[in-house]
């Protein structure tokens, strides 16, 4: 069980703008999702432009590596996600019948609970910044999310979820359901990730956020058919990227993505609520 300890911000790797998009537009084959892409960029980049935020690169499929399967395990009741604060996600590339590299992440609005947590792996651990969008009757509400993470690989798919977190150490096992717990695919779901990168907002002249639009179908299911779109623009917190302007510039980007009309969805599901079919 881990033990309490305490955390300060600085100790936030990477913050991450995450913004979902309007999936019905990602529709159709191969080339015509590319070719959505490439149109999304340019619509996402003038956005940027209008504010004094500009942009370089052009989106390009990512390595092999990065096109992936995805998974989500939980119990049946959820209970890991909905009580607990975790996902348990597995992803391994399209191709291949390797290992899967398995992340358990802890993950909340609070950054001191998330920073409560010790939990690693032998390939240790992060500590991050997500920044999503909720409409509100004003405009947009920037929601932070704090997340711990940690990174295994394993060829066996997990039965049980003592089984799954043996591969972590100094869990807050209190915290956690029965480790006897047997744990299923969440709702039978497995998605085709398609991933798309070459992409940066400049947001000031030593910091640029890279960016990436991420692209789900149903794995198994009709693969034209886009199940969930999302943006997302990262850039890693050090001396220079800590400053209140890089903050300023790149939340004023952020809200004239999400006022796109074309292409923006901010109160769309994230890809997690959709897998676990949240409201």
């Amino acid at each position: 069980m881990g033990s309490d300890r305490t955390f300060d911000l600085s100790h936030v790797e990477s913050r991450e703008y995450k913004l979902m998009l309007r999936a019905d537009r990602f529709r159709g084959g191969a080339d015509q999702r590319r070719n959505s892409v490439e149109e999304c960029w340019r619509s996402l980049s003038h956005s940027a432009n209008i504010v004094d935020v500009h942009t370089s690169g052009l989106p390009k499929r990512g390595r092999a590596k990065k096109q992936r399967l995805v998974r989500f395990y939980d119990t049946d009741e959820h209970s890991l996600y909905r009580q607990a604060g975790f996902i348990l996600r597995h992803r391994r590339p399209l191709r291949s019948d390797g290992k899967w590299n398995v992340t358990l992440k802890f993950r909340n609005s609070d950054w001191v609970r998330a920073s409560a947590q010790a939990f690693v792996s032998d390939g240790g651990a992060k500590f991050e910044e997500d920044v999503k969008a909720r409409p509100t009757e004003n405009g947009f509400q920037f929601v932070p999310l704090f997340s711990r993470s940690a990174d295994a690989a394993t060829n066996r798919l997990p039965t049980t979820l003592g089984e799954a977190l043996s591969r972590y150490t100094d869990l807050r096992e209190h915290e956690l359901p029965d480790a006897s717990a047997d744990l299923k695919l969440v709702r039978g779901f497995e998605a085709r990730e398609e991933v798309f990168e070459g992409m940066e907002l400049r947001v000031s002249g030593r910091v640029e956020a890279e960016c990436a639009l991420i692209i789900w179908s149903r794995s198994g299911g009709d693969p034209e058919e886009t199940v969930a779109a999302e943006f997302s623009a990262r850039y890693e917190l050090k001396r220079e990227s800590r400053s209140s302007n890089v903050a300023t510039r790149t939340w004023s980007a952020f809200t004239a993505l999400c006022a796109n009309p074309d292409w923006a969805e901010p109160g769309g599901k994230t890809k997690t609520s959709f897998v676990y079919d949240e409201a």
